[in-house]
């Protein structure tokens, strides 16, 4: 986006992990290779910093994910080489992981001194770390959504599905919860189903088979579509369903709520930190308990058999996303922050 909007070269640096399917649709950002490590975590910041000693005097600006002691090690050496450059340390944290960083350790705190813009995509987490961290200053960006048209908004035509998206069956989306809420609630929503996208865990298949053995007639109305990499038909997907379904024990802002705002759905989450920001305090969703399968189930029933909630739910859904999660809007206030103050 500092590209498209702005005219930056852009570089992403890293290992070469094997297709990038996502590329074609980001036009002129470039990626440069460092050597693969093999796993091993000094040989990896040694690359990297290796990449920075040859590279830093092309560099204006280095964006940095994460607050570990290998993101520590790497921004230090940028800063080293070039005083004057500009750092961008994007958390994308969530309370378990800040609560479990060692703050004590100088590294750390040298480290966000180097910054001159450190955000996080929760406002919740943000909060609580200026409070944690003065005198740093923790902005809330959110993770956008930056294609959306008003022409692909116009084709989402709602049937009646729940939809989920990410890492299927992995302990933190918690994806059992939402099929254990279902399989309560099934008959009386005999016109509803659940799809399930993304590549699914092998340790999930044992619970999905004991699922259909407990649940046989669910089999056509529980859906696993597999990993989806072409964007254009995971868009539709959200396109279709009338709810998408959150159910992780820990998040911080997951870029799957904007693309689900941005196609109108009705989002109901877990309580995560980001569930204010997610539902827009209620107006755009509800909120339930982590692992409260339950609670769940009954949010679910009265969602969906509420009419004209599903209704206006569309149009609410996308009026937000488009004041809060446009990359558009989110990139010109991380240029302002970066480059102009």
């Amino acid at each position: 986006m500092l590209h498209k909007n702005f005219g930056y070269k852009a570089v992403m640096v890293g290992e070469n992990t094997g297709d990038y399917p996502y590329l074609e649709h980001l036009p002129g950002l470039e990626m440069d290779f460092i050597p693969n490590s093999n796993s091993n975590t000094n040989a990896l910041v040694n690359n990297s910093i290796n990449y920075i000693n040859q590279n830093y005097q092309k560099m204006d600006a280095l964006i940095m994910r994460g607050l570990y002691p290998e993101t520590c090690q790497i921004l230090q050496t940028y800063k080293q080489k070039s005083p004057n450059g500009k750092v961008y340390l994007y958390l994308d944290a969530n309370g378990y992981w800040m609560d479990n960083i060692k703050w004590t350790l100088p590294i750390i705190f040298n480290t966000l001194a180097l910054c001159n813009v450190i955000s996080t995509s929760c406002y919740k987490v943000a909060k609580y770390l200026n409070k944690k961290w003065p005198p740093f200053i923790v902005e809330h960006i959110p993770n956008g959504f930056f294609n959306a048209s008003d022409e692909q908004i116009k084709k989402c035509e709602k049937e009646n599905i729940i939809l989920t998206v990410g890492r299927i069956g992995t302990a933190q989306k918690a994806n059992h919860i939402l099929l254990l809420a279902f399989a309560m609630i099934a008959n009386n929503i005999p016109d509803w189903k659940i799809r399930l996208a993304g590549p699914v865990e092998a340790t999930f298949n044992e619970f999905i088979d004991s699922y259909f053995k407990e649940h046989p007639q669910l089999k056509k109305r529980v859906e696993f579509l597999g990993n989806i990499t072409d964007k254009d038909i995971l868009y539709s997907e959200y396109a279709r369903a009338k709810i998408f379904a959150l159910t992780s024990v820990a998040e911080g802002a997951p870029n799957v709520t904007a693309e689900a705002l941005f196609h109108g759905c009705y989002t109901i989450t877990s309580d995560i930190e980001a569930a204010i920001d997610i539902t827009d305090n209620g107006n755009c969703g509800s909120i339930f308990n982590i692992n409260d399968y339950k609670t769940l189930s009954k949010i679910l029933l009265e969602v969906c058999t509420n009419k004209k909630l599903l209704q206006n739910a569309p149009q609410k859904s996308i009026q937000f996303a488009k004041s809060h999660y446009d990359w558009d809007l989110i990139i010109n206030r991380i240029n302002h922050l970066l480059f102009l103050e």
